[in-house]
């Protein structure tokens, strides 16, 4: 079929195949993050939570705070959605690490999570 065609048709396909494989490579690449004052949306984020950005920035600039944070994404507006969801979307590992170096009693004793029956065993026990 191609070795039929026209050289004219010939380049004319290849210029559309070059052009979808294009179209699908861009429109797969994640966006990046929407900018303020020249700082991505992570930045200004850090300002909800100085504390882990200091452990993981040291050496870094100090946070926003959280009024900066606060009219940074007020301006960012609904640009950082799309940011925001695939942040979601990341598991985070350090979290449930957290979550599950909780001793056992602790939880139970705290929140009162024990069963309705006479063992008493807590009810996090038969979920971890």
């Amino acid at each position: 079929m191609l070795f039929r065609m026209g050289k004219k048709r010939r380049i004319l396909w290849a210029v559309l195949l070059v052009a979808v494989v294009a179209a699908v490579v861009w429109l797969s690449m994640p966006s990046p993050e929407p900018v303020y004052q020249g700082k991505r949306l992570s930045y200004w984020l850090a300002g909800y939570d100085s504390g882990n950005y200091n452990v993981a920035h040291p050496k870094g600039p100090s946070p926003p705070t959280q009024e900066q944070a606060n009219e940074a994404i007020r301006q960012i507006g609904t640009n950082a959605f799309p940011a925001l969801l695939r942040m979601l979307q990341v598991p985070n590992p350090t979290l449930t690490e957290r979550a599950l170096a909780v001793p056992e009693n602790k939880i139970s004793s705290e929140f009162h999570l024990h069963s309705p029956t006479s063992t008493g065993k807590p009810i996090l026990h038969s979920v971890l």
